[in-house]
């Protein structure tokens, strides 16, 4: 279709600006601009479809170029109000299966910039929820699925609570500590020995200089050709509480992988200095995202790494003080039996062993909310987070969640898949008998006798067998009881 020209006429501009859409074009429009759009096609492509993100816009035949390229023309009026950041437009045909399609760089206006800024500063907030109930794609999730990637966020959080239950159980580390008694040679007073061992009478014979005669008639230490001897400091064996054993050691092990994690992050956190600028009273969308993130992600996890770094030293300093041990790095828990008898202990080992089943670390949740580059999409994860919590305030238990793909060969249910960078698209809740399945940008098909299953749903307002073929509604809530169901379709604008 390299034969299709499309243009945007803007009173702004003296030439009108010719796009191909075969390239990989992103021009920069305001608002507020009053634009129309043009195409010329071949008419045997039949009348052309103009889609701006979910909204179709009627276009008519402006006239004739050649024998067989029609031109057509939208009305001109503000196409993109609404639109803040990287928006896209589609370009389909009557009589053709392809889209084309190609990005705008959107400027918003101070209200819109306003708004993009309330939502992202609302959804940056509750971020740690967002995690919970969008990206945590496991059936109950009650602890860590080992090897999977976790988000910072989370692993943050569970290393402040790991470190805050050492903190709070200190004193018992003191007075209970495990410990195992081990011998050790050290110079004692003779009179305080009962027995003595092989090795005290070696050090005695390569010490003959400290031993002095008595007095006939007192009893000396040691009895030599006839006469007493006697000696006031002799090395013997005695037994001391020796901490460097496992249980302590995996403790200075997860302080110092906790540290090592903490350094890293700081690392990670580069700040973002940029303020939002103005563009002669207009907004780009990276310019809000850029101060949310500093003053509401980057700063606020800066800050609570440098506390949580201070606390982890002074544990160190605590452990190397009052349970010595030497540090191996990459222990793995095990519950010993001294272990099972310390309630102290035990609950730590467990903090420690859901941080080892954490996987390779990762930004997902915030990735995903900072990575976006448009209001419509943001829009649409605000409706998500929101259509959760609101279910969840009545009284809906979230089940599960999960990634899906909808092809065409899926039917409409989809097939599970890992997805790890995006939301969830599918949620299951449950109060008493009744059940409500959330699908988020769900695809529904044409029907075809080859795929189209029993009970899916059917797009009956689009022909053919191409990306026409289907209808994605932001939204699609299936709610059913025990012998009846309906289905809700939401858009997120």
């Amino acid at each position: 279709m390299d034969n299709v020209r499309f243009s945007i006429e803007s009173d702004f501009y003296q030439n009108e600006i010719v796009f191909s859409m075969n390239e990989n074009t992103s021009q920069i429009y305001k608002e507020d601009d009053y634009l129309c759009f043009s195409i010329k096609a071949p008419s045997s492509y039949g009348n052309p479809i103009i889609s701006l993100q979910d909204f179709q816009i009627e276009v008519f035949r402006s006239g004739q170029s050649s024998f067989d390229i029609f031109e057509y023309k939208t009305n001109k009026a503000k196409h993109f109000v609404n639109l803040f950041g990287q928006s896209e437009i589609f370009l389909s045909f009557e009589h053709t299966d392809k889209i084309l399609s190609f990005c705008v760089d959107i400027l918003a206006t101070k209200i819109t910039a306003e708004q993009a800024k309330n939502l992202l500063d609302y959804l940056s907030k509750k971020m740690d929820s967002i995690l919970k109930v969008c990206f945590s794609k496991t059936r109950y999730a009650i602890s860590p699925v080992k090897g999977e990637t976790q988000d910072i966020s989370i692993m943050l959080t569970h290393a402040e609570n790991g470190l805050k239950l050492l903190s709070r159980h200190k004193n018992k580390f003191k007075q209970k500590k495990i410990t195992i008694l081990k011998p050790r040679l050290e110079i004692q007073s003779q009179r305080q020995i009962n027995n003595i061992i092989n090795n005290s009478l070696l050090w005695i014979f390569n010490h003959l200089d400290k031993l002095y005669p008595v007095e006939s008639g007192n009893v000396g230490f040691l009895h030599i050709s006839g006469r007493n001897y006697d000696i006031d400091f002799i090395e013997n064996e005695t037994l001391y509480e020796n901490s460097d054993i496992y249980e302590n050691k995996l403790i200075l092990s997860y302080l110092h992988e906790i540290k090592n994690f903490l350094h890293q992050i700081k690392i990670d956190l580069v700040a973002i200095s940029e303020n939002p600028r103005s563009n002669d009273g207009y907004f780009r969308f990276e310019d809000i995202l850029s101060e949310i993130k500093e003053s509401i992600f980057l700063n606020p996890r800066i800050k609570k790494c440098n506390i949580l770094l201070k606390e982890c030293n002074q544990l160190i300093a605590f452990i190397n003080r009052y349970l010595p041990c030497s540090l191996v790095k990459g222990m793995r828990v095990k519950i010993t039996p001294p272990v099972r008898a310390n309630q102290h202990y035990k609950q730590l080992f467990l903090y420690v062993y859901e941080w080892q089943n954490f996987g390779e670390p990762n930004w997902q949740g915030e990735n995903y909310l900072y990575g976006l580059r448009t209001l419509w999409k943001l829009y649409e994860f605000f409706c998500l987070y929101e259509l959760i919590e609101g279910l969840n305030k009545v009284g809906f238990t979230l089940e599960y969640s999960e990634s899906r793909q909808f092809f065409r060969e899926s039917g409409f249910e989809g097939i599970k898949y890992k997805n790890e960078n995006n939301p969830a698209n599918f949620y299951s809740f449950k109060r008493d008998n009744l059940k409500i399945e959330l699908y988020y940008e769900p695809n529904i098909w044409t029907y075809t006798k080859e795929y189209t299953k029993e009970n899916d749903l059917i797009d009956v307002l689009h022909d053919g067998k191409g990306e026409r073929s289907r209808f994605s509604p932001d939204f699609l809530l299936k709610v059913s009881d025990s012998d009846k169901h309906f289905l809700v379709v939401i858009n997120s604008e």
